[in-house]
């Protein structure tokens, strides 16, 4: 048996409608090709904001990883440079859950 999964998108909720305000925003001051210069520059701001959002959204969710195989219960965290915590199930004694609705970190 191998188990492997990623924080569910739920605990995200806040960043998502982040996300959606920002992209609702940027649309619609999104000026035309003759637009002034401070509408163009509004745009542009808000457009970066949303996705440097969307992109801490995404880190957030893909940075995380847990497993759980027929020896050990392992935590995986980043992308590019890796951290790993794992324990061996047998050396498991007990287990405390602290569930909320928030992200994890």
């Amino acid at each position: 048996m191998h188990y492997s999964d990623r924080p569910a998108w739920r605990g995200q909720w806040l960043l998502m409608i982040v996300v959606a305000f920002l992209l609702l925003l940027a649309l619609a001051t999104t000026p035309g090709l003759r637009g002034e210069l401070n509408e163009q520059l509004l745009a542009a701001g808000l457009w970066l904001a949303m996705l440097g959002t969307l992109l801490m959204l995404l880190y957030r969710h893909y940075a995380w990883k847990y497993e759980i195989d027929e020896a050990r219960v392992s935590r995986h965290y980043g992308i590019i440079s890796r951290n790993q915590q794992s324990v061996r199930i047998r050396d498991i004694r007990s287990v405390e859950l602290n569930q909320t609705s928030g992200s994890v970190d």
